[in-house]
C-alpha cells in the first residue's frame, strides 16, 4: 500500500504534479491519486521547488507554457527552498514540485504511477501540460500544524515518525506493520524470541509485519530512523 524510495538528484527533476481524487474523478483512469513526502539525507548546496510563485497566476502558467518549455521563465513562477539535512517537506496531491540538484531525500509516497510532467527543463520528454493544469493548486491550502512530538506528518494515508533510541536493548511494542528507513547509526532488530537478528546501517530499510507481537532492538551506538505506519 506504499512506496519508499531514495532519491539522489544530481541534476534538477522535472516539474510535475500529481492528481488528488477530484483531479481523478474529472481525468478518470488510469489517473490515481498520490501524495508523498520528502525527508533530506543529504544535501550539496541543495534545494527544493514547491507550489506556485504567491504572485503567479493560472494565466501565467498557461502562457509560459504555450510559449514552450523555457527553464528560465519557469523558475521564476515556482518558488524555491534551500534545503539541509533534516528537512521535512509534505507534497500531497495536487502539489507542484521538482527535487532540485544535489539533494538526496527519502520518499514516502501512496502507491500510483501517475504523473504529469509540467517541464523537463527544456531536456526534450514528453510533459503533459493539460493534465498537470487540471491538478495543480495554484492556492495551496495552509500546511497543517505538526501533530508533534516525533511526528512528521500523519496523513490518511500513513504516519511518518523521526524516532531515536540510544545505546542498549529494548523490546519495543510489535502488532502493527511499519516500515523503518535508517538516518544514522547501526542497531540490530529482531522478534525477541531468539530468532534471525537482521543489521541495521544507515540507508537500510526494514519492513516490520504486523504478525511481530514484539521487537527487539539493540545497539551500541545510538540510532535514528524513520518509522511510516498504515492507519489502524
Amino acid at each position: 500500500p506504499l512506496l519508499l524510495k531514495l532519491l539522489d538528484a544530481n541534476d534538477v527533476l522535472s516539474l510535475q504534479v500529481h492528481p488528488d481524487e477530484q483531479a481523478v474523478k474529472e481525468l478518470g483512469p488510469p489517473a490515481a491519486l498520490k501524495t508523498e513526502c520528502w525527508y533530506v539525507l543529504e544535501s550539496r548546496n541543495g534545494y527544493i521547488l514547491k507550489d506556485p510563485a504567491p504572485d503567479a497566476t493560472e494565466a501565467e502558467f498557461q502562457g509560459a507554457l504555450a510559449r514552450g518549455d523555457d527553464p528560465e521563465e519557469l523558475a521564476r513562477l515556482v518558488q524555491r527552498y534551500d534545503v539541509l539535512a533534516g528537512a521535512f517537506h509534505y507534497l500531497p496531491a495536487g502539489t507542484l514540485h521538482a527535487l532540485g540538484a544535489g539533494v538526496v531525500v527519502a520518499e514516502i509516497q501512496t502507491p500510483s504511477d501517475t504523473t504529469y510532467r509540467v517541464s523537463d527543463w527544456g531536456r526534450g520528454r514528453e510533459v503533459h501540460v493539460a493534465e498537470a493544469m487540471r491538478c495543480i493548486h495554484f492556492q495551496p491550502p495552509p500546511s497543517p500544524p505538526g501533530p508533534g512530538g516525533n511526528v512528521l506528518v500523519k496523513t490518511p494515508y500513513f504516519t511518518v515518525r523521526r524516532l531515536v533510541r540510544g545505546a542498549g536493548r529494548r523490546k519495543l511494542a510489535g502488532g502493527q506493520c511499519a516500515a523503518w528507513m535508517v538516518l544514522a547509526g547501526a542497531a540490530r532488530v529482531s522478534d525477541g524470541a531468539g530468532g534471525h537478528a537482521t543489521e541495521l546501517l544507515p540507508g537500510d530499510t526494514v519492513l516490520l509485519p504486523a504478525g511481530m507481537d514484539a521487537v527487539e532492538l539493540e545497539s551500541e551506538v545510538e540510532i535514528s530512523f524513520l518509522e511510516v505506519t498504515l492507519p489502524r
